[in-house]
């Protein structure tokens, strides 16, 4: 399957949020969240079905629609915009937020089967894998969220996302999804 980047980009989160000083926001890991930094990242792919959309409508009003919506949801979760970072002087690794900080995002194309990817049954695990983005990491840092959106011209689209599961668990990940679909929905 091939998948053509249109874009990349960075989200940040809405100005309202906390992060409107010039400091840093540093939130220590905690003793039951270490053992999961040895994990590889939570990957999930979620289809919606749009066979009335054309690229140009997908371009100028969808997307546009969802990364709004995603910089207002991520105000309520700025520990996703952050970096994991471990200091050989702190006793722990920590999540540090700061002012610039934003999630990835990774906006493609492609021209596999939509039907054969969202439908039910097996499916090819090596196309699902090229639907969600990679997290960015260092010799100090890694990136906790990243996304991307990848249009299948009309038939639909999908959203996938990589997540560090230290900080993304999957309660977090079920309410940052449904915060995320009705402020792209009231967003009109």
């Amino acid at each position: 399957m091939t998948i053509v980047v249109v874009e990349v980009t960075r989200v940040i989160p809405a100005a309202d949020s906390v992060l409107n000083s010039p400091n840093s926001l540093k939130i220590p890991l905690t003793f039951f969240d270490l053992p999961w930094l040895r994990f590889n990242p939570v990957k999930r792919v979620f289809f919606y079905r749009l066979t009335e959309s054309t690229r140009e409508n997908f371009h100028s009003f969808i997307l546009p629609k969802l990364k709004l919506s995603l910089s207002l949801v991520l105000a309520s979760y700025l520990p996703l915009s952050g970096r994991i970072t471990w200091d050989p002087n702190d006793p722990a690794p920590s999540i540090v937020v700061s002012p610039n900080d934003a999630v990835s995002l990774t906006v493609a194309e492609s021209e596999a089967d939509f039907s054969l990817l969202s439908g039910y049954g097996q499916r090819p695990v090596t196309e699902l894998h090229t639907l969600a983005p990679e997290l960015t990491f260092s010799d100090d840092s890694a990136s906790v969220y990243s996304l991307q959106i990848t249009l299948f011209p009309d038939h639909g689209f999908s959203i996938g996302f990589a997540a560090h599961h230290s900080v993304f668990d999957g309660k977090t990940a079920t309410m940052f999804v449904i915060k995320l679909g009705p402020t792209c929905a009231n967003n009109t």
